[in-house]
Order: C-alpha cells, then structure tokens, then sequence
C-alpha cells in the first residue's frame, strides 16, 4: 500500500475566498487530482485539519494498517461502480477518521462495495462497543442529499454506525452469509437488510463479528483476532440484555449469526445453550404462527432444526424441538424459495428420518445398559428400509438429460450429495443399533463407508456442495483402516477448514485422527466412532443443576 500526504500550507484570505466554489464556509466537498498518487507514505505530525492521507490500495496492503479508532457517527454516499481512492483524515482525535471515495474529479461519499475488502477492513475496528443516536447536525430534511455536508474539523459525519459499516454489510450479505449454505436462495436465513441493523446493535455487532472473523482467516490477519473477540463480547453482551424487549425476528436473526460464529472456531460447543434460548424465542411467539406468517422466519427455523437433528444424530438423543417443527416447515417447503436441501444439502425426507433415528438412539443407549431389558430392532429396521427404498430425485438417465435444458453437472454433484447423505444414514443404523456387529454386518458397513467417500469424491471440490457432506465423510472416514482413505478424509477436512473458514472440519480431522489411533482391524466388530462421540445427556430447559454438555455439530 502506497499512502502519501498532501499539505495544506496556511494560505492567505485572498486565496481561501477563491477556493469557496469547492469549500463553502467550512463545509463541502473536497476538490482532488484524478490522477491517483505515487509517492511514498511520509509520517506527518500536523493535526487532523493540516494533511489529509491519500490511500491507494494494492493486493498486497497489509490489513492492519487500515485500522484506526473512530467513534463519531458519520455519513457517507457511495456510487460502487467507481474503484476506491480513499481519503481519511488522520490525527490522534479518534473522531477525526472518515473514508471516501473518488468520483470523477470531486471526491464524493460513498456507500457500497469496493472491489477489494480494505473499505471494510477499515470500518472494522471504528465502531464503538455500543452505538449510539444519528450524528450531530443530521436533518432527516436532508436525506434525499446524495452528499452530505461535514465539517472539515471533525472529519466526515455519518448518518449511524449502521452507515457507517455500510461496507461490511454488503459485504457480509454478498459472501459470508451464503457460506454456511449449500447454495444462495432468496429466503438465506442469515442475510440481514441494513434497517434491521438501526434499531438493534447486538444484530449489528454479530455480524461485525463474523465478517471480522472471515476476513481474518481469508487474508491470513491476525491482526483482526482483538476485533473479533470485541465485536462477538458486545453482541453477546447486548444480545442478553435485548432478550428482554427486541423483536423476536431480530433475535432470531442475531442467534444463527452467534451459532454460525461458532461454527467458525469449533465444531464442538455447548451447542444447547444456543437451543434452548432459540425455543424459549420460538415458544413464545408460535412456531405455527411464523410459519403462517414469516416468509423468512421459516428457514431461520429449518436451519435451527436441521442444527438441532444433527446434534442429537451424532450424540444419540432425543431432538430439543419437536419433531411438529420440522414436519410443518416440510409442508411449507414445497411452496417456498428455500428448501433443506439449499439449507444443508440434504433433502428435507432423509433430515424427518434423522430425526426419528435420533430418538430411537436415545432409547437404546438407555435401554443397552439395564439388565433384563431389549430393544426392539422394528422400528430401526422399518427406517432402513424406507431409507434404501427411498428414490433420489437428482438421479436421470441418459434420455432425461438428452432432453433437459438444466445444468446436468449441477444435477450430477446434487445426486452424489444427496447419496452421500442416505448411504451414511444406513451406515449410522448399523454401527448405533446392531452392536458388536456380525461379519456380514462388518462386511456392509465396509461396503457403505466406501460408497459414502466414493460420492463425495464424485463431486468437485471446486464445488461448495462437497463442503455440505462433513457428517458423511467422518461416519464413513471413522470406519477407514487404510492410509488411502484415512489421506482422502484429512486433505477433505483440510481443504473446507480454509475454503469455507469454518474450523468445525479442523475438528473432525482431529476427532478422526484420535478415533484412528485406537482403530484395530481385531476389534472393529465393537470399536467405533460412539466410543468416542455424543452419548451426553442433554441439559433440561431451565435446570441450573444440568451440566453443560460439549457436542458436536457436523451440519
């Protein structure tokens, strides 16, 4: 980055009268070059008001140095479809910092997405801890303005700190909110409009948090990490308090965004405190009635649900949200702009299917350690077979695509997606229910973790949708005797722990390297993945006695 300062000599009456066409008293805008600068950064001593700091951004600018504390409110105007020039007015008053953009030969304020991620870099670190009323001087007359006045002492004033990380946001919305999804969909549970923001910091400052936290792991800044921390403490901070008094849409718009900031640093939490809190918000106001009612509210339930299934799938107990939950949003799916599948990749009749195994494992692993007690195998069997009965709706043949005009690679990675997740939900009633296993039984499970990895290897890692078949991966993976396999498994977890930035895959590669160092080819009919994942009690709704249970979430 090459950052240069531009004197402002004390100049004669005369002349400051002359220039008033582009200063007028003491508000304005700045008349600049077009041309964009070369020189070298020079440390400058003068105040706020003497030098303004001209910034040109190049790929290998370090993030750190586009940090400095503001902690005005400040508006700003933005046209995205110019390249950013950006001005700041530096000083060691932290209210002096505002940045702009270039717009032809005027340097006008602008509100949008630059075309490199330094805008928001630099809003990161400015917002204060809690933010506060619209700035000084603002006249809601004067919205319709598409730049708006400033005083040249104080640096530019926003309109809020919404405004001001008005960069951010974009950004968040463009990218970091489709991340945890199988692909984009107009009903994205976790994509927040900016008015939501206005009236709701905790909001505002989870998804400060989150963007902080990608940013940091996509450009390798850990210099980003105090931003982070700071921005997840005040969210969460505020968060508790709003509990009290905000929207519950808000509420469940901030709580994906804390879970998803989770899934970043950890696959395994305690996941329940997250559950509970979201059903004492969904019991007060009527999962039925959001469902009726709220277009979004639907997936932001389906993706608390689907979290829900998979964490009590992996640890072997009953749902948190009843099973009523996810059958009414399966009757609103057909008819929505969302679907399980978009969600998490797997279809919404094998996420109902999870859901029921999740229960019949709590059962057994209470009912395997009485005496004098069995479990009936029925219901188990009943849901194997409807789960290899079941057909794929992705799958076609060869006269369908002749005669198709969809995307047939796009099809191909959704039928090997889908697969995945079925051949791993049979793989799952085999090692849960039917322990020690037999040897025909050791002989199909072998033969399912195989199929498992074989789809997923089927689908491109250049495709997101492979990120969205973890759980399959370890079921299958935990299984592997082989060093082929076991290599497979590592650079998949590898790979998505830096693609997608959610270190939850740098968790399962470490859980299957533990499950693989007591792995033996002599105990493999009693030994598995259980032996080391879930089996926890889940802690009651409101029991302070409960402790707090560590789980895994794979989904």
């Amino acid at each position: 980055m090459r950052i240069r300062f531009v004197e402002q000599s004390p100049k004669p009456r005369r002349k400051a009268r002359a220039q008033r066409s582009h200063i007028a008293g003491f508000t304005g805008v700045i008349k600049l070059d077009p041309k964009p600068s070369t020189h070298k950064s020079r440390c400058s001593t003068r105040s706020p008001t003497s030098s303004i700091l001209v910034s040109e951004y190049e790929d290998t600018a370090s993030l750190a140095e586009w940090f400095d504390e503001v902690d005005t409110p400040a508006s700003k105007t933005l046209s995205s479809a110019h390249a950013p020039t950006v001005d700041l007015w530096m000083g060691s008053d932290p209210t002096t910092s505002a940045s702009a953009y270039q717009d032809s030969d005027v340097l006008q304020l602008q509100h949008g997405v630059s075309s490199t991620a330094e805008t928001a870099y630099e809003l990161l670190e400015q917002l204060p801890d809690h933010s506060t009323a619209l700035g000084t001087g603002w006249d809601e007359r004067d919205s319709h303005l598409s730049v708006m006045p400033f005083s040249l002492s104080h640096g530019v004033q926003y309109l809020s700190h919404v405004h001001k990380a008005g960069a951010i946001l974009d950004m968040y919305n463009q990218e970091f909110c489709v991340l945890p999804l199988t692909m984009d969909c107009p009903s994205n549970p976790f994509r927040v409009e900016k008015h939501q923001c206005e009236s709701s910091d905790f909001l505002l400052h989870a998804v400060m948090a989150l963007s902080a936290q990608h940013l940091a792991k996509k450009n390798n800044d850990r210099s980003l990490a105090l931003e982070t921390q700071k921005h997840q403490a005040t969210a969460i901070h505020l968060f508790s308090q709003a509990l009290e008094y905000a929207p519950a849409s808000r509420l469940l718009d901030t709580l994906l965004i804390l879970v998803n900031f989770e899934a970043t640093q950890t696959a395994s939490s305690s996941w329940a405190v997250h559950l509970n809190g979201a059903k004492q918000i969904l019991d007060g106001i009527g999962v039925a009635q959001v469902c009726e009612a709220s277009p979004k509210g639907r997936p932001q339930i389906a993706m608390l649900v689907w979290w829900d299934v998979t964490l009590a799938f992996i640890s072997r107990r009953e749902t948190k949200f009843p099973t009523t939950y996810l059958e009414q949003l399966i009757n609103h799916e057909q008819y929505d702009e969302w679907s399980f599948f978009a969600l998490s990749g797997c279809p919404a009749e094998l996420v109902l299917y999870m859901a029921r195994l999740s229960k019949l494992a709590s059962v057994f692993e209470t009912v395997i350690n009485m005496e004098h007690t069995s479990f009936n195998t029925e219901a188990v069997d009943q849901i194997m077979l409807g789960v290899r009965a079941w057909a794929n709706p992705e799958n076609a043949s060869l006269d369908e695509v002749e005669q198709t005009d969809c995307d047939t690679d796009l099809r191909r990675n959704k039928y090997h997606c889908i697969e995945a997740w079925r051949h791993s939900i049979v793989l799952y009633c085999y090692r849960v229910f039917f322990r020690p296993s037999s040897t025909a039984q050791l002989r199909s499970i072998a033969h399912l973790a195989r199929v498992i990895l074989d789809h997923v290897r089927c689908i491109p890692q250049t495709e997101v949708m492979q990120k969205q078949t973890l759980l399959p991966v370890f079921l299958a993976a935990a299984e592997a005797g082989d060093e082929s396999t076991r290599s497979f498994a590592r650079q998949y977890c590898s790979h998505w722990s830096v693609t997608a930035r959610y270190h939850m895959f740098a968790t399962v590669e470490s859980l299957l390297e533990d499950i693989w160092a007591d792995w033996n080819a002599a105990t493999k009919h009693s030994y598995w993945w259980g032996t080391k994942v879930g089996g926890g009690s889940m802690p009651s709704l409101g029991d302070a006695r409960s402790p707090i249970v560590t789980e895994t979430l794979l989904g």
